[in-house]
């Protein structure tokens, strides 16, 4: 992924060879998760450091604020949905809900969080031991009835939007209307564009 961008003439150390080759089996693979994406960018910038090869500006400040503003909001959300016993995941699904209060699918939520089925399940189970979720089974089945916020699930999903929303505006709060609307908007394109080559892989030279 790294070989062709100012780096071609330069000799690369086996190590950063196989970081490299790990770095691009986990993408093609559609396994490279962003907590798994985090922590094989720090290690390569580690190793290309030491290595002496010149780490890309734009590469480094993207990957290292994606990186930040990742972790910096899971500390947020985990404090903020410390009271109700979750964890900063859980934030992703209650928002979703709080979104479709009518009640939403599994399928619909893994799609709507961008989850597979296997998380979407445990996070679910749960919050639905705390009694913040409920199941609506259809035709007898509960993997296609619908998930609906309890009255407590909608007071947990109201605070964490209401945070989430002053910490966003916190955030922000250096920049601009046209400053912000671009920024979101450059947002939508690389993740659309991250999304089409995790699917038809990166292009050849």
């Amino acid at each position: 992924m790294l070989s062709g961008m100012r780096m071609r003439h330069i000799p690369i150390p086996q190590a950063i060879r196989e970081s490299l080759r790990c770095f691009a089996a986990a993408f093609s693979a559609k396994k490279l998760t962003l907590q798994l994406y985090c922590v094989m960018i720090a290690k390569l910038k580690t190793q290309l450091s030491k290595g002496g090869i010149p780490v890309l500006d734009r590469f480094e400040k993207f990957s290292l604020a994606i990186s930040e503003i990742n972790r910096y909001w899971h500390k947020l959300a985990a404090e903020e949905l410390a009271p109700y016993g979750l964890k900063a995941a859980h934030a992703t699904y209650l928002t979703a809900m709080y979104r479709h209060r009518e009640g939403i699918t599994v399928p619909e939520l893994c799609e709507e969080c961008g989850k597979d089925k296997s998380d979407a399940s445990r996070m679910l189970a749960i919050l639905e031991e705390k009694g913040l979720v409920s199941k609506q089974t259809s035709g007898g089945s509960r993997y296609r009835g619908r998930m609906l916020l309890t009255d407590r699930g909608l007071e947990a999903a109201e605070h964490v939007c209401r945070r989430a929303s002053l910490a966003v505006e916190a955030a922000g709060s250096d920049l601009t209307d046209a400053r912000r609307e671009d920024l979101y908007r450059s947002l939508e394109s690389i993740t659309q564009n991250l999304r089409r080559l995790s699917r038809e892989g990166i292009p050849q030279e």
